[in-house]
């Protein structure tokens, strides 16, 4: 039982890992994009890097908040395995409990 919660665990960090790698790397890519860009327009003196920077700014803030959603989900999905998991353990016990001692040496040697 306490395998199950362990593996289900693992595999939400797993995906939880797989879904925010992509977000942090383009996030690294726009950061480093917007100072190459400040670097090559204080070498032109070109002008509109201000609106550039503001985009790329967006960009960012849109990417933080897709984050922070993603996160919110893999939250939320790790509260419903803890209750679903909550619920099986307090269903064993329940059985266990109401379980006469013969049911229950019946039962341990089913599972051997």
């Amino acid at each position: 039982m306490d395998q199950t919660l362990i593996i289900a665990l693992s595999v939400l960090a797993g995906i939880g890992t797989v879904v925010m790698s992509p977000v942090l790397i383009v996030r690294l890519v726009l950061q480093h994009r917007e100072k190459l860009i400040a670097m090559r327009h204080r070498q032109e003196g070109a002008p509109g890097i201000v609106e550039e920077v503001a985009a790329l700014r967006r960009e960012v803030a849109d990417l933080r908040d897709t984050t922070t959603k993603f996160d919110m989900t893999f939250d939320a999905s790790i509260d419903k395995l803890e209750e679903r998991v909550d619920r099986m353990e307090d269903a064993r016990r329940t059985a266990t409990m109401s379980a006469t001692p013969a049911e229950e040496t019946v039962s341990v040697l089913r599972r051997g």
